[in-house]
Order: structure tokens, then C-alpha cells, then sequence
């Protein structure tokens, strides 16, 4: 026998190898069931306290890639889709479909790239449970944000707040904020 398993010792690995990767991946134990894609590090701003380098990169994923990635995820993920900001992501629909159909997800965004159209569609997907806009002060004046752009961004949040009631779903809308010495006297 000992000398049969050193013989055969790589196919034993091999076969072994597979057995646990199958089970790995069928297992809701054993792989996460967060994923955070980063669709992008573009963004429509460029706020002094960003961490994101903005220039586009020539080894950044496509459309095709991020669903390959997708379509390897275990059936109870959830997926949250950001950037830079996401929406400036050319492939975000296609993405997004894929996976709002399949997995739970959220979208973390500035809020300013909304459109009635964008937020009646992404209502649409039932298993759409949070999206979370950065709010950094009030007015956002801690960003390049002009106060019309702002104000615009303001009353589309207010339309996805009616929408969502209108159309009975149960995603939030939420706020999320980066703690600044500039922002801080605000927010507390």
C-alpha cells in the first residue's frame, strides 16, 4: 500500500484537491458570502480626502470580466457594487442586472449621477436591499459639488424615498460619511 500511494502520490493530491474544493464551494460555511466589487476607481468628483487614484487603468476589469466573476459566486452572496463611483462604470447596467437577479446586493455611490430613470430602474430588482449615498457635510461642500448639483442630487434622493414607497419596495436609502476635521463640528 505504501508503496502504491508514493507511486500515485500526485493523483491522490489531485483527487483529494477536487473533493475539497467541491465542497468549499457548496458549503455556506466555507467561502464568504460578502463580495465588494469595485467596478471602477473613475469618479465624477475629486474630493481632497479620497484615497482612489482617478486615472483610468489599462488593467482595469471590463464588463465581461466582472460577470465571469460573478457567475462563480456561491447562490447566497451578497454583492456590493462601488467604485470611484460606480455609476461612471460604462458596464454598470449589465453588471448590475446580473447580479441584482441573482444575489442580494447594494450600490455605494455619491448620489450625484442619478436620474428618475436610473433609480425607476434599479427599484425594479427586488433583491436590490441598500443603496448608500456619501454625504460628507451639509450641502456636501466638502467635495467640488456645485450647490445646484447638490440640490438636484437632494430631490433625487427625495424621488427615490417617494418611488420606493410608490412601488412597494423594500430597499433603503441610506447615508454614509467620512469623519474630516473639516466636517466634524456638522456631524456631531
Amino acid at each position: 500500500m505504501k508503496q502504491f500511494i508514493e507511486k500515485h502520490k500526485k493523483e491522490i493530491f489531485h483527487m483529494r484537491h477536487e473533493a475539497m474544493t467541491g465542497l468549499i464551494y457548496h458549503a455556506p460555511w466555507m467561502l464568504p458570502d460578502r463580495y465588494v466589487f469595485i467596478l471602477t476607481n473613475l469618479c465624477n468628483l475629486r474630493c481632497s480626502f479620497c484615497f482612489q487614484k482617478k486615472d483610468p487603468r489599462k488593467d482595469s476589469m471590463k464588463t465581461q470580466d466582472w460577470l465571469a466573476l460573478a457567475k462563480q459566486l456561491p447562490s447566497y452572496s451578497r454583492v456590493t457594487l462601488t467604485g470611484g463611483e460606480p455609476f461612471v462604470f460604462k458596464g454598470f447596467d449589465e453588471v448590475f442586472d446580473y447580479v441584482a437577479k441573482r444575489f442580494y446586493c447594494n450600490i455605494i455611490t455619491n448620489g450625484l449621477l442619478f436620474s428618475e430613470e436610473r433609480i425607476d430602474r434599479l427599484l425594479s430588482f427586488p433583491k436590490l436591499s441598500v443603496v448608500s449615498v456619501s454625504v460628507d457635510d451639509i450641502g456636501n461642500k466638502a467635495r467640488d459639488v456645485k450647490p445646484e448639483e447638490w440640490k438636484k442630487a437632494e430631490d433625487m434622493m427625495r424621488y427615490f424615498v417617494r418611488r420606493r414607497v410608490e412601488l412597494g419596495s423594500g430597499c433603503v436609502l441610506e447615508a454614509k460619511t467620512a469623519v474630516l476635521d473639516s466636517n466634524s463640528d456638522q456631524l456631531l
